[in-house]
């Protein structure tokens, strides 16, 4: 029965006009499940249905907010362009009627539906709580709140912290990043950036307390709105290394040993005329090659923006390090250059905005981009991918830069087959053959093999399931 009442209405031929201005003025249905709707709304009122599920100002929200939605559902800058519409979950039916499905209610209905703000459930020893607890970040205002949501309750915000936003949101990927700390009490923070002594604070994801650092000191603060990158050196479970920048691009290393004492050190100064630094670093341990071995260290991926140009920059740190690198010590790249000269790393200007955190898979650096910045798709939407060298910045495959021809869910995987590795989004094969770096020449890359990994085997596959809540 129910698959008849959606066939029904996917056989109504109608238009939909629905443009910002006028978003309010339609109709809301709510679907009990597919093709049946139960409830009808103002859009100018939240439906009663969601209203114990949205915070107040998300309810104050609701007409930008399903505006929102729908823009990064059906990806077109301007509503009035959609006629009748269907996909295989939901469609829109009707001169200004607008059918949200329960993925959609639970979309704007949930701590944090949109990707604009990232969101992370806390486990119940980190939230110290039985029930469901959320983190919710919102970098553009620089807040970040801890939130109850009990089943068949409205969600009651526990907590609220401000930090330092950046004075200009240059990129859509955003990330909470939470770590653990060696303290006696072995317990987990929530790592932001700050105005301090070391560009860093680390939060209580608990209480939203300021955890200080053993040996903060009040000296000149560093202005640092970019998220720090973590690593834990000595794989003990906690955290034992932060890199972190200023905006204006000072890199400085923070070295953390038990009980939070802190070390800091200059590491780079890549400050350049028109650059900033603002977004996400990514932080790797990594060995790379030498003409006399392996050297170990860590890798840096920085973004570097100006006006609407931006860069992607690799700095390579040795383990035992004590050189301040230099911006003008990178290589320039371009696609179709050659393996970078500098021993201290490369920088490579983007043609496109950097649309997710890159990946790295055998030494080889994917960078999911997009033609704008402002992608109605969502930021998790890829036009082109790049993959590029990690340690040398030359091209690995023909194609440096491979372009699609629609947008791409951002969900790298992995395929083994019988005699090669193929590199996957959803159903298509974007690298039929992967490569991974060599380390007897700057540059090279082989083709990786299955047998090279003779752990890796599938245990389990599960099936995607839809509606049930």
């Amino acid at each position: 029965m129910n698959m008849l009442i959606h066939c029904c209405y996917l056989c109504v031929v109608c238009s939909l006009c629905l443009a910002s201005a006028n978003v309010a003025a339609a109709t809301i249905w709510l679907e009990r499940q597919v093709g049946q709707p139960w409830q009808q709304a103002s859009a100018e009122d939240t439906p009663l249905a969601m209203q114990n599920w949205l915070l107040d100002q998300q309810a104050e929200q609701w007409p930008a907010r399903l505006h929102a939605l729908l823009q990064q559902s059906y990806c077109t800058e301007q509503l009035d362009e959609i006629g009748t519409f269907a996909t295989k979950s939901h469609f829109l039916l009707g001169e200004g009627q607008i059918l949200l499905t329960q993925q959609m209610q639970r979309q704007l209905a949930e701590p944090a539906p949109m990707q604009a703000q990232p969101w992370l459930r806390l486990t119940t020893e980190q939230a110290k709580s039985s029930l469901p607890v959320y983190l919710l970040a919102d970098r553009a205002r620089g807040t970040v709140s801890s939130v109850l949501a009990a089943p068949d309750q409205a969600p009651q915000t526990l907590w609220k912290f401000d930090f330092v936003p950046p004075q200009v949101v240059t990129s859509p990927v955003n990330s909470l990043i939470m770590a653990t700390v060696d303290t006696p009490r072995r317990q987990s923070v929530l790592v932001l950036p700050a105005r301090n002594q070391f560009g860093v604070q680390l939060l209580d994801p608990s209480n939203g307390r300021v955890i200080p650092f053993a040996n903060a000191s009040a000296s000149e603060p560093l202005y640092s709105t970019s998220t720090p990158a973590v690593l834990d050196t000595d794989l003990n479970g906690a955290l034992d290394r932060i890199y972190q920048i200023t905006d204006d691009g000072l890199l400085y290393r923070l070295q953390v040993s038990q009980n939070l004492q802190v070390r800091m050190s200059l590491v780079a100064d890549l400050r350049q005329a028109g650059w900033q630094y603002t977004s996400t670093l990514v932080a790797s341990r990594a060995r790379w090659p030498l003409s006399t071995g392996w050297q170990e260290g860590d890798v840096l991926m920085i973004q570097a923006n100006a006006d609407h140009r931006q860069q992607l920059l690799v700095l390579k740190i040795p383990e035992s390090n004590d050189h301040v690198a230099q911006y003008q010590e990178l290589s320039v790249q371009s696609l179709d250059a050659g393996p970078a000269q500098s021993a201290i790393g490369w920088r490579l200007e983007l043609a496109g905005h950097i649309a997710a955190m890159p990946s790295v898979m055998a030494g080889v650096l994917y960078l999911p981009l997009a033609d704008s910045l402002q992608r109605c798709a969502g930021p998790l939407k890829m036009d082109k991918l790049l993959a590029v060298h990690l340690y040398y910045g030359n091209a690995v495959y023909p194609d440096a830069l491979v372009r699609f021809n629609s947008p791409m869910p951002v969900r790298l995987a992995i395929s083994a087959q019988s005699n090669a590795l193929t590199l996957m989004t959803e159903s298509q094969a974007i690298f039929p053959r992967m490569l991974g770096v060599r380390g007897d020449c700057a540059g090279c890359s082989e083709v990786l093999l299955p047998s090279q990994f003779p752990k890796w085997q599938r245990i389990a596959s599960y099936q995607p399931e839809q509606g049930a809540y």
